[in-house]
Parts: structure tokens; sequence; C-alpha cells
């Protein structure tokens, strides 16, 4: 495939269109969101991270743009992920945020769509023996979309 592009859009998500009324809550949030749209209407191309989002993209503005939608993804495999740090390195992250034994991560946030509660619901059903053998660590920022 070849294209010619002057103007190429990454879209990471929907998620304002799809729930304004948590993320758009200001009338000026709603004027900016929807300049944005506008901007990704006129693109060349857009290079999609999900499927979802593509298909979202389709459902609401197919109509709307010529350019052509490609999922490019943004996922990692784990193995290509650890080799960005040596094992020392991380260790140092590990011992430095005192995770001292098997561990469950979420990156997920505190926005309710990522589903923290239901997370945090199941780990306290653990028993104590199965909590003691795994930490559950949570990496976020505490923001506006925090309910």
């Amino acid at each position: 495939m070849s294209y010619k592009c002057q103007y190429v859009v990454v879209l990471y998500d929907l998620i304002p269109y799809e729930d304004p009324n948590t993320y758009l809550e200001k009338e000026s949030d709603r004027r900016n969101y929807e300049k944005a749209i506008q901007q990704l209407l006129k693109s060349d191309l857009i290079l999609s991270i999900s499927n979802y989002t593509s298909n979202t993209f389709t459902k609401n503005f197919r109509e709307k743009s010529i350019a052509p939608i490609i999922t490019i993804g943004a996922a990692t495999k784990k193995e290509n992920f650890l080799r960005l740090y040596q094992m020392n390195v991380r260790c140092d992250l590990l011992s430095k945020f005192k995770i001292d034994k098997d561990y469950l991560l979420t990156i997920s946030g505190q926005d309710k769509r990522k589903n923290l509660k239901t997370l945090l619901m199941a780990y306290s059903n653990l028993t104590e023996k199965e909590r003691a053998k795994i930490q559950l660590v949570s990496c976020m920022q505490y923001g506006k979309f925090s309910r």
C-alpha cells in the first residue's frame, strides 16, 4: 500500500465522544473536543491503536471522513518489554517500591471504565494466605477522572 499523506493522525481513543457527560462536562471542553474531531476528519491517514478504536471511528465518522484508517496496535510482548531493562535495573525498581514477592500489576488508573473497584474487591476476597503470596501493585496518577 502506498499513501500520499500530508496530515497523519494517531487515534488513541474516542472515549470522550462515547461518554461526553463524564469527560466533557464543561461547554468549553465540548467545543475543544469538537475542534479536535474536525481536525481528525480532515486528516489524510488515521493510525488507530486498537481495533476497538478503529471500529468506533468507522461506526461514528466513516461518512464524514475519506481518510483510510489503519490499526497499528500499541501492545508489546512481555519478552520485548523485559529486554528493555537489565536484570539489575529491574531488581532495583522492585526493591525501591518494596515489591518482594509475586505481584499483580494494574496500570488501569482510577477511571471508572477500567474497573479498579472490582479488582480491589476481588483481591480483598482472597484468603489471607493467598494475599500473603501476591502483592497488588498499582501504577496510576490520581486526577480528574478518579471517580
